[in-house]
């Protein structure tokens, strides 16, 4: 059985501990220990990205760097076709374990079945029933337990046929039962498990949800990981202590039953980044740097694994005085400098976002090579420059994006702070892919910016959603100040700029994803977009970076503004109704005010925050209050 799985479609919905339904086979990929070759690694390209390295070794607190290999496609060649197959092979294995006859509705474990000789067929069983004589199709079964700790189990079929009597269940030797489906309410069919030779035991239940008030021993998690994800011969590793009893694990976290191709079955977390090209070095610099003392200045500055300040000078001149004071004053400063440039490196998203937006804000000071190229847009006394600070043309860019995590339930977040790492504890084995692409990016006009944070209505406006932001921020950790207004605002000229690009130069907002950098320097807030794409093979055919060009971004900017003023679902989506018991009406379960499918909202694939956190007032203002009027950014 083969089966092509797309790379992103790996990273966001496939990965380990997640279930793929193939030509009626429901699988569930292994831990990455199952991936690779022994000893590892063998012909496999690995990232080399020093911070995203940096970052995933301080998510999961190891001393040991993580191995984060990249996922290959087989090649073209026919000579290597056949390895790369076997190379890129994902192993799985058949879960759920029960499998049901499509046609006498029998309920078996899956070695129960007789399973058919044949090798395109690996998975392949037939239903020995004699009416049914071989030909019924046996699909998985609907129902799967799941807890909060990232555990998956089997709905027990066995034991729900009993109603959980264990002196029943120790003499039944039945191992048929049979799934019976009978007329149901408005909310749908009614089920019941039977078991042929207890028949009178069975109940009935109308959903999968439902099954916990007829049995309440559903809450009770059962631990899984071991059997299922096939980790070899090791305790799984998890985010929180738990604790192990013979191999096994006890939890505390109630159980549910849903339904097996729910959506909460399955969370990825998967962390990004774009490639930062090496800083250019001022010759002056290091001419400076041949002096004859800077081979002593290094040894005496090494414990500053940064740039130097002012109280740093003053401790080097108390601490070595006499040797301090023979340095010439230029190498110290030339020093200084060197330092700043070679030790930048990031091993949080923050601080990694830092970087980028400082390389992405001055192009011209790094290298231009093949995983980056930039170029700025000159919009001094042009009158976008009201809006922006900066508009850059980013020709070429380089992403890394890494499967770390994944969790069950809820997404990591502050719900949820339970997620399974995607390998064991001996190897820190992580997938990755890398794509090359191209993008834009803006950084936001500051004094704008502060003149509308600083507006009290906005505040006021904002101020129920502000205490979600933390919330769906905190799942990647994306910035250093989680609560700002500014941040509603951010996200949503993000998702504006992408429609109205989209239209523009005819790429799909889904291929087109968002990058959003925010953070403050002494009290002034710093805020920036990369409106980019980004691909497996060796780019973009330039299609994006085309509409930076000045008059096309004037033009964009135009035609967003028009676009975003007006929504098909006005005034409901605009001025929705307010809820007496609230200030204003927030929307807890998808995190907006005013925004909605017609006007803002983009594929999961292209936002960083699950399409919350978006307001478009904070950008037009609103016709139909008074107090909103002209509070928009770009009014």
């Amino acid at each position: 059985m083969v089966k092509k799985i797309r790379k992103n479609s790996f990273l966001w919905h496939y990965g380990p501990g997640s279930l793929i339904y193939i030509d009626g086979v429901s699988l569930m990929p292994l831990a990455l220990d199952h991936w690779v070759e022994r000893p590892f690694p063998r012909k496999r390209p690995m990232v080399n990205d020093t911070n995203i390295i940096n970052i995933v070794k301080n998510m999961i607190q190891s001393d040991l760097s993580p191995n984060i290999f990249l996922i290959s496609e087989p090649k073209d060649d026919d000579k290597d076709r056949k390895l790369d197959r076997k190379k890129n092979r994902i192993p799985a294995r058949m879960f759920p374990t029960y499998l049901e006859c499509q046609s006498c509705r029998t309920v078996k474990k899956i070695k129960n079945f007789a399973k058919i000789n044949n090798p395109k067929r690996p998975f392949a069983y037939k239903c020995s029933n004699i009416d049914c004589k071989g030909k019924s199709k046996l699909k998985p079964v609907r129902w799967v337990k799941i807890c909060e700790r990232g555990h998956i189990d089997d709905f027990p079929f066995f034991k729900v046929a009993h109603d959980f009597n264990q002196e029943i269940m120790r003499k039944c030797d039945n191992i048929s039962l049979k799934l019976v489906i009978l007329p149901g309410d408005a909310s749908g069919a009614a089920y019941k498990v039977v078991c042929e030779d207890h028949e009178e035991l069975a109940k009935v239940f109308s959903s999968a949800e439902s099954t916990t008030a007829k049995f309440p021993q559903l809450k009770k998690c059962s631990g899984q990981y071991k059997e299922y994800l096939n980790f070899p011969s090791i305790k799984p590793r998890v985010s929180d202590s738990m604790v192990f009893e013979n191999d096994l694990l006890k939890c505390n976290k109630e159980s549910r039953v849903i339904l097996r191709g729910k959506g909460n079955i399955y969370y990825s977390r998967v962390i990004n980044s774009i490639t930062i090209p090496t800083r250019l070095i001022d010759p002056a610099i290091l001419s400076e740097l041949k002096h004859p003392s800077t081979k002593d200045m290094k040894i005496i500055l090494r414990k500053f694994n940064r740039k130097p300040d002012e109280d740093d000078l003053e401790e080097l001149e108390e601490d070595y005085g006499e040797i301090f004071d023979k340095y010439d004053t230029n190498v110290f400063e030339a020093y200084k400098l060197f330092l700043d440039l070679i030790n930048k490196s990031a091993d949080t998203i923050p601080s990694l976002r830092r970087l980028e937006f400082q390389t992405l804000e001055y192009p011209d000071e790094y290298t231009q090579s093949i995983i980056f190229q930039a170029s700025a847009v000159n919009i001094d006394n042009k009158p976008i420059s009201k809006y922006f600070e900066k508009i850059v043309q980013v020709h070429r860019l380089k992403e890394t994006r890494v499967l770390l995590s994944y969790s069950r339930v809820h997404p990591f977040g502050k719900e949820n702070k339970n997620e399974v790492f995607i390998s064991s504890t001996n190897q820190n084995l992580f997938a990755a892919i890398e794509g090359f692409g191209e993008g834009i990016f803006f950084k936001l006009n500051s004094e704008r910016l502060l003149m509308w944070a600083n507006n009290e209505t906005i505040k006021n406006r904002l101020s129920g959603l502000i205490n979600l932001i933390s919330e769906y921020t905190y799942r990647n950790d994306m910035f250093e100040d989680h609560k700002s207004e500014e941040i509603v605002l951010l996200h949503t000229l993000s998702h504006a700029l992408i429609n109205q690009i989209a239209l523009n130069s005819g790429y799909s907002s889904a291929s087109i994803r968002e990058r959003l950098y925010f953070f403050k320097e002494n009290g002034v807030s710093i805020a920036g977009i990369l409106i980019y794409t980004s691909g497996s093979g060796s780019g973009s055919l330039g299609g994006l970076v085309e509409q930076g060009k000045l008059q096309n971004i004037q033009n964009i900017m135009d035609d967003m503004i028009d676009t975003i003023s007006w929504c098909s679902h006005d005034p409901a989506c605009i001025d929705p109704p307010i809820d007496e018991s609230e200030k204003i009406r927030i929307d807890f379960q998808t995190g907006v005010l005013s925004a909605c499918h017609s006007c803002l909202l983009l594929g999961e694939t292209s936002c960083e925050l699950w399409n919350q956190i978006l307001d478009r007032v904070t950008l037009i203002g609103s016709e139909v209050d008074d107090n909103l009027k002209g509070v928009g950014f770009l009014k």
